[in-house]
């Protein structure tokens, strides 16, 4: 198909069935402006970056629910039925039934949880109590909530999860 100019203008190429392009563009014109009327919907047009900002929102909202809700989960289940330890520690000690390993638990109050495996003898409560006071004057718990932030604003990253995976073990 090629376009033959006549007296300086050109002339369009048939297309099948006998119809000219012309007509075929001057028949699409109005279909095509009312496909731009439809998706204006009476001023309101989709701004991609708007629904992108709206999925990121419910993303980081999801994340910090679903910590939040674990965190009230497992604070609980620490906290019922916790005994008192007498210790000398600056930081209230409990021992906790159902604990795996010894825990320093609480951003505002925080305490002490042992599991069974602590008390095993005055040495080992020692160097548990000296590890997880470790954590409290390090600010560790302030710190695992600037890494939930950052992973509740960059949900959609795989690196920020990994980077917080590896600050964990």
């Amino acid at each position: 198909m090629t376009a033959v100019l006549h007296k300086g203008t050109e002339q369009l190429p048939q297309l099948s069935h006998g119809v000219s392009s012309t007509d075929f563009v001057q028949a699409a014109a109005p279909a095509a402006a009312d496909l731009a009327q439809a998706a204006a919907m009476d001023g309101r047009t989709l701004d991609v970056g708007a629904v992108l900002t709206i999925l990121w929102g419910i993303g980081m909202i999801a994340v910090l629910f679903l910590a939040f809700w674990k965190n009230l989960r497992f604070s609980r289940r620490v906290r019922r039925g916790a005994v008192p330890v007498e210790a000398d520690c600056p930081l209230p000690v409990y021992l906790s039934e159902g604990l795996s390993s010894p825990c320093l638990l609480g951003l505002f109050r925080p305490a002490i949880f042992l599991c069974d495996q602590a008390l095993d003898s005055q040495e080992h409560l020692e160097m548990v109590l000296h590890h997880e006071l470790s954590h409290w004057r390090a600010g560790d718990r302030f710190w695992a909530v600037l890494r939930l932030i950052c992973c509740a604003i960059h949900w959609f990253n795989p690196l920020v999860w990994i980077a917080a995976l590896a600050c964990v073990q």
